[in-house]
């Protein structure tokens, strides 16, 4: 018996185009595979028409992540689901069982990121969530937690993981842009590197950003440009950032006419005085 199973079936369900296709098949596909994944139960990843497929043969839809995960079509159309994920899908929420979230602990942040992009409510077992991630392996916990604040509706899930599993997560009062740094020091996830695996690099600019001085608007920006404006995203500071158009400006169009002495300081000077011309005026 050859199945489809797992979220793009969920997706078809909802009537939403499937990102990739899960199959479960003893059959053999007549071309290698782009990559082979797993251990204990092996599954063939192929790259057909620009969609992912993958492959295994082994159906087991107990020990799927979540219940509308572990739905099933036969190609004879008969639909099977043991843990009553399409009732989920009817009461938009999402059941999660304590036993499929110890087992795979990283399957909070897929938790978040599924109920924010679907408008699911979480509902069903309590886990000590941080408890969980901090016994997960750092680089897989860091690249689940990059596909999570990477989501359009990546501040639904931080909200879902604070509230639901209790995670020591701050979400920003604004929308941030897509900028990875900003996201990361918004959600203070750097105050936590030994929960989320975050890189030494990213972890300093994210440190570096909460902390900059933005007192001095135009000197800031002169000294760090764009830096600048994502601190001043993170801290909440819209005058920098308002202001930042008018160094631009000046960076882009006014004449750059530099000193032997110090060329680099007389060029600093410049925009400084242009930008606080500017601040003074209220045109930036």
């Amino acid at each position: 018996m050859d199945f489809l199973v797992g979220g793009c079936l969920r997706d078809i369900i909802l009537g939403k185009p499937p990102k990739d296709y899960d199959i479960i098949s003893d059959a053999h596909v007549p071309f290698e595979p782009k990559v082979v994944l797993g251990k204990d139960i092996l599954t063939y990843r192929y790259i057909i028409g620009g969609k992912i497929v993958d492959v295994s043969s082994q159906l087991n839809l107990q020990k799927r992540d979540f219940p509308m995960n572990a739905m099933a079509l036969d190609f004879q159309g008969n639909f099977y689901d043991p843990r009553g994920g399409l009732e989920d899908l009817f009461n938009r929420q999402l059941s999660l069982e304590k036993e499929r979230l110890e087992e795979d602990p990283v399957r909070i942040l897929r938790a978040a990121k599924l109920c924010a992009e679907l408008g699911l409510t979480p509902v069903g077992d309590k886990v000590d969530g941080l408890l969980l991630l901090s016994q997960m392996n750092e680089g897989r916990l860091y690249q689940e937690y990059l596909k999570m604040i990477l989501s359009p509706e990546w501040l639904k899930a931080v909200e879902i993981l604070k509230d639901f599993f209790q995670l020591p997560l701050k979400v920003p009062s604004t929308n941030l842009p897509p900028l990875v740094p900003v996201r990361t020091s918004a959600c203070e996830a750097h105050h936590y590197p030994e929960l989320f695996g975050l890189p030494p690099k990213l972890t300093n600019l994210c440190w570096d950003l909460e902390h900059m001085d933005l007192a001095d608007p135009p000197a800031c920006l002169c000294t760090h440009g764009k830096k600048a404006v994502w601190a001043a995203l993170v801290q909440n500071k819209p005058e920098v950032i308002q202001l930042y158009k008018a160094c631009a400006l000046f960076r882009h169009k006014a004449p750059k006419t530099p000193t032997a002495e110090n060329p680099h300081k007389h060029y600093y000077d410049q925009c400084v005085a242009f930008l606080r011309e500017k601040q003074e005026l209220g045109d930036a």
